[in-house]
C-alpha cells in the first residue's frame, strides 16, 4: 500500500524481475484502506505513523495493520526513540517534526494492539520493530 502511483508502479516492475507472484501492491492511503479482502502475511509500517503522526493517540494504526494481518502475521513498524537528551528537547521545542516515542511506551501500545514484540532492529535513523500477530487462543 503506498499512496504514490510512481512507488506502485516501480514495485510492480520489481515485482517480475524478484518473481514476486504472491505480491500485490495498492495505490491508496493507508488510513483509508479497505483490506476486507484476504488478510496479508506481512505489512510493513514506513512512515505510517511514527514520523509525520504520534503513536501515542494513533493506538488505530496498529490495530489497523493488525487487522490487515493474517494469525501469525508480521508487522513491522517504525518508530524513532530519543537517543539523547538534545534530542529530546529538540522534539518537544520543534513540534512536527519527526515524533519521538520512548521504547517503553511503544512497547505498551503494541501489547494493547494485541501484538507480540519479536525484536528490532536499529539502523542510524529509527528502529524498525517486527512484531507477529498473536494467534487465537
Amino acid at each position: 500500500i503506498d499512496f504514490s502511483r510512481t512507488m506502485i508502479d516501480e514495485a510492480l516492475k520489481l515485482q517480475g524481475e524478484f518473481g514476486l507472484t504472491r505480491a500485490t501492491f495498492h495505490c491508496a492511503s493507508f488510513d483509508t484502506f479497505d483490506g476486507s479482502g484476504a488478510p496479508f502475511d506481512v505489512v510493513r509500517m514506513a512512515g505510517v505513523v511514527g514520523w509525520y503522526k504520534p503513536w501515542i493517540g494513533n493506538e488505530s494504526a496498529l490495530l489497523k495493520a493488525r487487522d490487515l494481518t493474517k494469525d501469525g502475521g508480521i508487522v513491522i513498524a517504525t518508530y524513532v526513540r530519543p537517543a539523547t537528551l538534545a534530542q529530546s528537547l529538540k522534539a518537544a521545542l520543534f513540534p512536527g517534526r519527526t515524533v519521538l516515542i520512548s521504547q517503553r511506551a511503544f512497547l505498551r501500545i503494541v501489547a494493547s494492539a494485541g501484538l507480540e514484540h519479536l525484536f528490532a532492529i536499529e539502523p542510524p535513523h529509527s528502529i524498525l520493530a517486527f512484531l507477529r500477530k498473536r494467534k487465537p487462543a
